[in-house]
Formats: structure tokens, C-alpha cells, sequence
């Protein structure tokens, strides 16, 4: 298929360059034309210097059609809307709204809250791997971001994004998935996410260690680093509070099945809070 895409794309290529070859020569040979009979006062030389003129301006409309289509696709970029339509907005506004939600700072929230206010249409905007502005802001744990985007019209787990993943089902798997070092922004977007009625499906082909939501951000938690915060506590606590609060299958790191390669963490501190978590999830006994 891509051969006969490179093959199409040649062919096309080479036909606008015959395109251009007879618009450049019928034009200089107009010009030529109706110069010499203006000159020498031949009215025929003159019509059939307009002759060759029309010749060259139709050679011109599929090359000009072509420059356009070029240009065009330089300056613009299309995104679909929830109903399905297209529209195309700049790609330097995209450009814009993804390094503002990426920057994440105070000043950068409020640019972008304006641009979405200015220009809605981009809060639907996917890049190549389905990411929008919401999703900048999952990955940078950045709860200004997400609030924005919410604010403009954004929505979990919208379809456009998720009905092209095999590995993750919706915004919370895909965002817990991002987890690192757990903050209070963290705490304030999985809150939300529990408030907007985010789906909690889980995408069962991942590995055996969690079956659950619930288990995958306590694995999360437990293994991102070396300890088990407050913070990260309190991150549980609001699965809890929404009615997630256990994971039959779940396994700790040492009872992972021995073909299953996850790293080890080889300084966890196994304190209060990690013992809190161990008893939540039923592994009290489990050396």
C-alpha cells in the first residue's frame, strides 16, 4: 500500500510539472507574441498571442490548485468535532495551546484560557497519538490545565481518543497510568474526574497484578518510588470515597508471578503509610 501511495504521489508530481512546463512556455510564448505583433502592428500575431495567453492561464489553474493545497496544509490543520463535521483552525494557534499547556505555569493557564475563550474549536484538537489539552495536562499532573479544558468543553474519555486504544479504556486509565510522583494537583484531577462521571472500566489485557482501577492506582502508589506519601494516601482515599476500595486479584511486587518482569524498587520503605496500605488491601501477612 505505500508503494502504490509513492507511485500515485510520482505520478501526480510528474503531471503537474507538465502542467507547469506547458503554463511557463505558453505564457513566454503569449508575452513574445503579443510584443512582437504590438510592435509590427499584426493583428493576427496579436490574437494569437491571446490564444497562447488563455492556454498558459489554463495550465496554471491545477498547478496554482495544487500550490494552494500546499499551502494550505502548511498553515492550517483540521480537527473533528463532537458531531462529527470538521473544522480547521492555524496550526500556530495549535502550536500555541500545546506549549502553554505544556509550560503549566500560573501566567501560561491564563494565556490559555484566553486562547480556548478566543478560539473554542481547539479544545477539540488531537495530535497524532489522539492527545489533547486535557490530556497535556494529565501527564504534567497539572490540575489548572485539566480545569481549563474542562472549562472550554473538553470531556473524559472522549471517543475520539479512546475508540482508537487497545490499551486503555478511558481518561482515568490513561491517566493513572501517567502517575509519578503523586501532588495535590494529582489529588484535585482524580476528584474531578469522580465528579464529571468518568468511566472506571478497566482494560483487561494488562498484566495479572491488578483487575481494577482501584488496584492500578494502589500499584501506583506503592511502587512509583520509594515511599508511600500522604499525599499519595490521600489520592486513595478519594477512590475510596467514590466506592472503590479493593482489588481481589491485586499482588504486591513479591508476589508477582516469576515471568512477569517489573523493576524492583530497592530502597522502599515499608513505614506507617506503606503498612496502611498493605492492611487496605487485605496483605497484612504477606512478607
Amino acid at each position: 500500500m505505500a508503494f502504490m501511495g509513492m507511485m500515485l504521489a510520482g505520478m501526480v508530481l510528474v503531471i503537474l510539472l507538465i502542467f507547469a512546463f506547458f503554463m511557463i512556455a505558453f505564457l513566454i510564448t503569449a508575452i513574445i507574441l503579443k510584443s512582437v505583433g504590438k510592435k509590427k502592428s499584426s493583428k493576427p500575431m496579436k490574437i494569437t498571442g491571446n490564444v497562447f495567453l488563455v492556454l498558459g492561464i489554463l495550465n496554471s489553474i491545477p498547478v496554482m490548485f495544487f500550490v494552494g493545497c500546499i499551502a494550505f496544509d502548511a498553515l492550517f490543520i483540521d480537527i473533528t468535532l463532537p458531531d462529527e463535521s470538521k473544522t480547521y483552525v492555524l496550526k500556530s494557534s495549535v502550536e500555541e495551546m500545546t506549549e502553554l499547556a505544556e509550560d503549566g505555569s500560573d501566567e501560561a493557564v491564563k494565556k490559555l484560557d484566553r486562547l480556548l475563550k478566543r478560539k473554542p474549536k481547539l479544545v477539540w484538537y488531537l495530535d497524532v497519538n489522539h492527545r489533547g489539552v486535557i490530556d497535556f495536562g494529565f501527564e504534567n499532573g497539572n490540575a489548572a490545565v485539566v480545569e481549563t479544558a474542562l472549562k472550554h468543553g473538553a470531556i473524559f474519555d472522549d471517543p475520539h481518543r479512546y475508540d482508537h486504544m487497545a490499551y486503555v479504556d478511558g481518561s482515568m486509565e490513561s491517566y493513572i497510568g501517567c502517575l509519578d510522583n503523586v501532588t495535590e494537583d494529582d489529588v484535585r484531577i482524580i476528584k474531578l474526574m469522580f465528579e464529571k462521571g468518568a468511566s472506571t472500566e478497566y482494560n483487561d489485557s494488562h498484566p495479572l497484578i491488578y483487575s481494577n482501577l482501584f488496584g492500578m492506582a494502589v500499584w501506583q502508589i506503592l511502587y512509583n518510588d520509594e515511599r508511600v506519601t500522604d499525599t499519595e494516601l490521600e489520592f486513595i482515599q478519594v477512590f475510596i470515597d467514590n466506592g472503590m476500595s479493593s482489588d481481589d486479584a491485586f499482588l504486591l511486587l513479591e508476589e508477582k508471578p516469576a515471568n512477569l518482569f517489573v523493576p524492583d524498587i530497592p530502597n522502599l520503605i515499608k513505614d506507617e503509610n506503606y503498612e496502611k496500605v498493605l492492611k487496605l488491601m487485605g496483605k497484612e501477612d504477606v512478607e
